[in-house]
This record gives structure tokens, sequence and C-alpha cells, in this order.
């Protein structure tokens, strides 16, 4: 009898390229099955064959010429805890204000081309949509094209108010917007006066932050960018020593807080891809809370400032240095859908993960237009097959990392007034 294990056994050649061929399909087989994570040569033909090395290469050389180009003040910090004002100071804005009496009335304000309407004091888009609407009833009104800009806030804008999963602990305030959202957009016959504002030919654009719940033309967000200028500093810094060949061992980096509506996500990336989420590692420390960081100074009176940041177990330096080590950085909603950590990863040649939860593309995407996201319909499908695949068609994109700069966002605005400009 012919053994199976005995090569002497065998009494043909033909019988012989037959079980080696068997045996051959089964470890193919095998191999083909296997996770693949980043290996340095994908599995594509010899004659298509791409190294990774050089695309990364090439994808942060064409990056870092661009940003380590720039001034600190160039980064999309806006002041976002002082009303967004180095946005605003850009334009000469009169500012709409509920509680001023008398109101000048909008006749008087024709000269005006940007109006800004804080994110306090009662007001909100369908008061000042309600404004101007009472000012084109009026018997030949001037035109009166102009922008509007209104609730610049971290959390929602004036599009966003439902949807959001984290937005229950700010119960009061998403009351306030939805009950407005619902009612004071009606007259008394039932009229849209919102979208009677958005559709008029003198509004060009209104500017907020955040992702919109409903979607007009017209309507248009902010990139929120970076939080506070501790942080925009730090960047800075750490972008000015990036080089472009630099390893990036890590596949993703996970750091966000754990609320309740976060777990099942990060739950499944740390199981799926080896992660831990780092987000503890960093309490204790944080430079814009003054009072936590008096108290910690205090201790350390005789340090220098530089010793007080290496000091401190995993300060926002060490975050932002492991940051830049990770190829992607996943990225789940808080209150808001954007957030400064979507930012954060851009600058330091990182590519956050955002999930789009199914929602229509509103103008709130227009934000990522041309910048290396990967954008994913909902986490559950996040696998490491297609994080491999997003990060070969990323690397050979071509980006507009000017995006990256107050500037971009100044000029994006202005264009809404000259139709010539649109291309931004």
């Amino acid at each position: 009898m012919m053994s199976a294990v005995n090569p002497q056994g065998w009494t043909s050649p033909r019988q012989f390229l037959l079980l080696w061929s068997l045996c051959a399909c089964l470890v193919v087989n095998e191999v083909l099955e296997m996770p693949r994570h980043f290996q340095q040569y994908l599995r594509v033909p010899q004659s298509q064959e791409i190294d990774l090395s050089d695309l990364e290469a090439q994808f942060h050389t064409k990056r870092l010429q661009v940003l380590q180009r720039l001034k600190e003040t160039d980064l999309l910090e806006w002041g976002a805890y002082e009303d967004f004002k180095h946005y605003v100071d850009n334009f000469q804005v009169y500012v709409l204000n509920k509680t001023a009496d008398p109101s000048p009335p909008l006749s008087m304000l024709t000269n005006y081309t940007y109006f800004y309407l804080p994110d306090k004091g009662g007001a909100n888009l369908c008061w000042a949509a309600t404004l101007f609407h009472t000012y084109y009833q009026q018997p030949s009104p001037s035109p009166l094209p102009h922008i509007l800009i209104t609730s610049l806030n971290r959390d929602w804008g004036a599009f966003s108010v439902s949807m959001l999963p984290g937005v229950y602990i700010m119960k009061s305030k998403y009351e306030q917007n939805l009950q407005y959202k619902k009612k004071s957009c009606l007259d008394s016959n039932g009229t849209d006066i919102l979208g009677l504002y958005l559709n008029h030919p003198d509004t060009k654009a209104v500017i907020s932050t955040q992702a919109h719940d409903v979607h007009y033309e017209k309507a248009h967000s902010l990139a929120l960018g970076l939080e506070a200028p501790v942080r925009s500093y730090l960047i800075y810094e750490t972008l000015k020593r990036q080089q472009p060949r630099q390893t990036r061992p890590d596949i993703m980096y996970v750091s966000a807080k754990e609320w309740d509506f976060r777990q099942g996500a990060l739950k499944l990336v740390e199981e799926r891809f080896h992660v831990s989420n780092q987000y503890q590692q960093y309490w204790g420390f944080d430079a814009n809370n003054p009072q936590a960081f008096r108290k910690t100074r205090l201790q350390r009176v005789r340090q220098s400032i530089r010793e007080l940041f290496t000091s401190i177990p995993n300060p926002p330096k060490q975050y932002y240095l492991n940051m830049s080590h990770s190829k992607f950085v996943f990225s789940p909603v808080g209150f808001g859908m954007d957030c400064y950590r979507n930012w954060e990863a851009l600058y330091l040649g990182s590519i956050p993960i955002i999930e789009t939860r199914n929602r229509t593309q509103d103008n709130w995407f227009r934000v990522f237009d041309d910048l290396p996201v990967a954008l994913i319909d909902h986490f559950d499908n996040l696998t490491p097959e297609w994080l491999e695949a997003e990060y070969v068609r990323i690397l050979g994109g071509n980006y507009r990392w000017e995006k990256l700069t107050k500037q971009y966002w100044v000029d994006f605005t202005k264009a809404f007034l000259d139709p010539t400009q649109r291309q931004l």
C-alpha cells in the first residue's frame, strides 16, 4: 500500500504532483485568510507592488511643506472660550442683540454686510430670521446682501439640535433649542420663516459650527479647530519637529472619555485592534482649567515652566507625541459631531476616523473635503481590512492643507459675497 507520509511509497510522478498541489492550496488559503495589519508590501501582483513607506513619505512631505511654514498664530485656534473672537474679529460685524433697547432698525444698517448673533442673550437663529423677514415686508426695502455669523459653539451650532448622543447632559439648553426649532420659526399662519430667510437672495450664507440636522444650501460650518492657546502651542512645537519619514508604529491611537454612549465603540476597537484607551493617563492635567493648573504650579513653585510640563505624569505634550506615532486616531462623537481631536490629528499627520451615523451629507461634511479623514457609516463596520484599504487610499490623495489655517476660513467666509471666489 502507498504510504501518505513516505515519498518512497509513491508509484508515479502524477500522484506526487496531485498531492503537492492539494497541500499548496491549503497553505495558500490559510495565508490569505489571515488578518492583514499594514504589512510593508501589499499582496498585489509583483508588477503593481506598492511600498507603503514611500507613500507615507510622499504624503507627509506634502503636509509638512505647508504646515511647517506656518506661524503659531496661523493655526485654527479661534478663542472658543472667548466667543470665537479670533474668527469674528476678521469682519466688520454688526452685533445683533435681542435685549438692546431700542434696537436700531435694519433700514439703518444697510452699510453692514456681516451680522453676528452671539451664542447668548436668549437670541437664536429663528429670532434673527424673523428680524430680517419683518424688514423685507416693509414697502420697498433697500437691498441688504449679508452673511450671518451665529451660534459659534463647540458642542452645537445653529443647525444641530438633535441626534447627538451626549447632549442629554445639557438637557435644559437642548430643550430650549429644540423648542425654538419646532415652534419659533413658524409664524401664526404656519409659514416657515427660517426657510424664507435662507432662500432670500440677500442671504448669502449663514455660518455656524457643528453638524446640521436639517440641510440648507446656504448653511455652512466653520472648522472647529483647536481648543485653547496652550493646545495650539503644543501642536505647533510638535509639528516643527516632525520628519517626512518619521515612523508611525501604531495602527490606531485611542484617547476618549468613557461616556456611556461611547462604551460599545471603545470596546469594539480595543478588541479588534488590540489597543487600549489612553484617556486616563492624562488625568489631573488640564491646562485650560486655571484653578487646577494653579494648584499644581504652586506645588512646584521652584520649578521652571519646562520642568513643570515634564514632571507631571503624561502631560498633553506626551499626548500629542503619542498621537503623532499613530496612523489613525479613533474619534467618536461627544456632545457634537465635530471635536477638537479631529483637528489635532490632522495637524500631526494622523488620520481621524469619524462615524457618519448614516447622516445625510449636509454642509458640515464639506469642512473635511480635501482633507485626509476616514469616514465610516458605523463603527461596527470598522475592521483591520477596511482600515488598511482606507490607509492606502488616503496616502495617495492630494489635499488642501491650507484648510488648517485661519486665513483659509476667513477667505471662505468672505467669498460668499464675491461669486468669483466661490471655488473656496
